[in-house]
């Protein structure tokens, strides 16, 4: 199974070079993660990227927008695994299905947290993702 526990005591301040510490766990495996705040639009947007952990390259661009009486939460994520071939097999095999169980799993408790109408988006209509081979 998949667990992500974030580490660093709460409460965050959100600001640029805010660091954030994981743990993350894929089947037996634990590992440790830690991302730095490197751009901040209070209200608008912020963007953590991987400065310890287990990809390449990790950018995860977050945006918030209004949209009537409502907030729309938007994802951008550039990420590489490492590893070169082993890194490709393992992004196929493990790597994007993991992240697609965490996202969904953040859809799923933002709407039990705070409700969404009929125009709310399915998972992976929210945003969008880039894999660099």
């Amino acid at each position: 199974g998949l667990a992500f526990d974030i580490q660093t005591p709460g409460p965050i301040e959100m600001a640029v070079g805010a660091v954030i510490d994981y743990r993350i766990k894929l089947g037996p495996a634990p590992m440790k993660w830690r991302t730095v705040i490197e751009e901040h639009e209070p209200g608008a947007r912020f963007v953590d990227a991987q400065h310890k952990g287990p990809y390449k390259v990790w950018w995860h661009e977050h945006r918030f927008e209004a949209d009537g009486d409502q907030a729309v939460l938007s994802d951008n994520v550039y990420y590489k695994p490492p590893f070169g071939l082993l890194g490709r097999i393992a992004h196929v095999l493990f790597i994007k299905p993991m992240l697609k169980r965490i996202f969904s799993y953040r859809q799923f408790a933002m709407r039990i947290r705070f409700g969404v109408d009929s125009k709310g988006a399915e998972s992976g209509e929210e945003g969008g993702e880039a894999y660099a081979a």
